[in-house]
């Protein structure tokens, strides 16, 4: 007999048995299974199967590529002729290489604007054959450069004094700041971008008969670019070093190489400072032991 349950208590729920979950394979037999799949895939699918991680970890940089070609495209508008000689089809190419080795060192010393070689104001839209002569660094098709040098001149001479200034002032270095795409195009007067001057500086261009090639030497029109002008003068910096290079005027020559001294000189002179103030630390302190060497020998 049951006993009865007190007034009001319910009567207790059927207990039901614990769920059963199936015990899990081991990792050496998922791990047998995956190579045994993988053995009897067809290569097709190895290599997709090998290629898969490494379009993930493209696939952003691949996005920012397509995002700027995009830009540099709609910026140029239907026409999209080559930015030198005004054929079709184009590319967009790159004025500093992403294989520019010294890309790092110039970025940290503030002569260059763009954060990357894959950046908006560093692409330029050429035709194959332009593309190709102009990633030539030693020896380029073509250069081009800001119209106005003296512009970037005076203005790295005023920023000279500004961080001289402030050496003195307050004891340590402020940053180069360097003209802007924004800032030169503002100069030239411009809501399209800086105005440049065109050289070509080898004749790459095909001899037909009923092609008039431009030659060696400047272009008649100047170009308006809306990139880094730091960009086009890294460019033609390493151009300079080539000592066969024609086309490009003596005065144009001889403001690119006051320019880049400038560049170079107050680097070595802020080295030459730091060391300076290393040595002057070092330097034991006018005491009593100065004075009475200074005071010997007007005792005799």
């Amino acid at each position: 007999m049951s006993t009865p349950l007190p007034s009001g208590m319910a009567a207790p729920t059927t207990m039901s048995p614990p769920p059963v979950f199936s015990l899990p394979t081991s990792r050496s037999n998922n791990n047998s299974s995956r190579r045994s799949s993988r053995a009897s895939a067809s290569p097709k699918r190895r290599r997709a199967e090998d290629g898969s991680a490494t379009s993930t970890a493209h696939s952003s940089g691949a996005a920012s590529s397509a995002s700027v070609r995009e830009s540099v495209m709609r910026r140029h508008g239907p026409s999209r002729q080559c930015w030198h000689c005004g054929a079709q089809p184009v590319d967009v190419c790159h004025v500093v290489g992403k294989r520019d080795d010294s890309f790092a060192t110039i970025r940290a010393r503030s002569l260059l604007n763009i954060p990357n070689p894959g950046d908006f104001n560093n692409a330029i839209l050429l035709c194959p054959l332009c593309h190709r002569n102009f990633d030539d660094y030693t020896s380029p098709g073509f250069v081009f450069v800001p119209s106005n040098i003296n512009f970037f001149i005076q203005w790295e001479q005023k920023d000279q004094t500004r961080r001289r200034a402030a050496r003195r002032d307050f004891g340590h270095r402020t940053t180069r700041i360097c003209p802007r795409p924004d800032s030169y195009a503002q100069q030239c007067a411009s809501t399209e971008g800086g105005v440049y001057r065109r050289f070509t500086v080898r004749d790459y261009f095909p001899k037909l008969r009923t092609h008039s090639r431009p030659g060696i030497g400047e272009l008649v029109d100047e170009a308006r670019w809306h990139g880094d002008p730091m960009a086009t003068l890294r460019r033609t910096f390493l151009a300079l070093g080539n000592m066969a290079i024609g086309g490009i005027p003596r005065d144009v020559k001889a403001q690119l190489r006051q320019l880049q001294a400038l560049y170079e000189d107050d680097d070595a002179e802020d080295d030459e400072e730091l060391d300076q103030s290393v040595e002057q630390e070092d330097e034991p302190s006018d005491g009593a032991g100065n004075r009475d060497r200074q005071d010997g020998p007007n005792d005799s």
